[in-house]
């Protein structure tokens, strides 16, 4: 695991943490309020390794020495901070038991992390059978989480007091397949990847979703038609105008996605030159005042 500065182009290795996770990293988050780094490592994975796999939490004010403040024995395939960041999530999937025969299952752990070298569980949300995984995204106000399941079954759920609250306000089925999640800064849309099988194939798309009321939320728009395994990822860029899609595959990279009107009219106005003459206005709108898409015309 490194640690670089990127508030400067080409700046050197500022550290590495190596010895304490013996055998790689599997997730990593930050915490948006304190210097600090989640990292899961991926014990009892590789090379015959049998130590039990944890969550190790970094002290990172200082990115040039970090230092292990605390673990939490788990073994998630996600890890998610609350915006305050209290709170730590651990999406932690099951195997199927090879003896009994017993579906696989997941369960979501909530972490106390206020006092890093002292995280305390809060609570544990088991998933329904056969549901080996799970992504989450609170919204950046704290009192809604977003479940996105294995079985493409989205959830949208009350925050209290650092639990969740109540019932789910609303569950919808997407797709076939979960994926990472990405709420608007102003936590009003969602963005997230759609598997869709139709006659046989199936394919994937990134969707945005309207969840200004989160007891009915509903599909605003979705981007292009992509083939199965090409999307993985979506994040919303800070202030919410641009959608970044992750690729994977043969066609990887990062695709950057205009997600509001204003930046496309602009771009249009640039591209084809002069905006509609007065006279052109009266030839082909007679009767309406003149009001061009672009600047005022001549």
């Amino acid at each position: 695991m490194r640690l670089r500065d990127t508030t400067r182009d080409n700046t050197p290795l500022l550290s590495t943490i190596g010895d304490e996770l013996h055998n790689g990293v599997q997730v990593i988050a930050f915490s948006p309020t304190e210097p600090l780094l989640a990292i899961s490592d991926v014990n009892g994975w590789r090379n015959g390794n049998k130590a039990p796999t944890a969550v190790r939490l970094f002290d990172v004010k200082d990115p040039r020495h970090p230092r292990e403040v605390g673990h939490i024995n788990t073994d998630p395939v996600e890890l998610a901070f609350s915006p305050d960041g209290r709170t730590l999530l651990a999406s932690v999937g099951d195997v199927a038991d090879k003896t009994t025969g017993r579906a696989a299952w997941s369960r979501l752990d909530s972490w106390d992390v206020t006092d890093p070298a002292h995280p305390a569980r809060l609570w544990t949300h088991r998933l329904p059978t056969g549901i080996s995984s799970l992504n989450t995204a609170f919204r950046p106000d704290g009192k809604l989480l977003a479940l996105y399941l294995g079985d493409g079954t989205l959830t949208l759920w009350p925050v209290a007091h650092d639990r969740l609250a109540g019932k789910p306000a609303a569950t919808t089925q997407i797709g076939q397949y979960s994926s990472p999640l990405s709420f608007t800064p102003d936590g009003s849309r969602l963005a997230l990847i759609s598997t869709i099988i139709s006659e046989g194939d199936d394919y994937t798309r990134p969707e945005i979703w309207d969840v200004s009321d989160p007891r009915g939320p509903t599909r605003e728009s979705y981007l292009a038609e992509d083939s199965p395994g090409e999307l993985y990822s979506v994040i919303f860029s800070p202030d919410g105008h641009r959608l970044a899609v992750a690729r994977g595959s043969n066609a990887g990279g990062v695709d950057l996605w205009s997600i509001t009107p204003t930046p496309l009219v602009n771009d249009l106005c640039e591209s084809v030159g002069d905006p509609i003459s007065r006279k052109q206005w009266r030839q082909y709108l007679p009767g309406r005042p003149y009001d061009p898409p672009c600047g005022t015309g001549g």
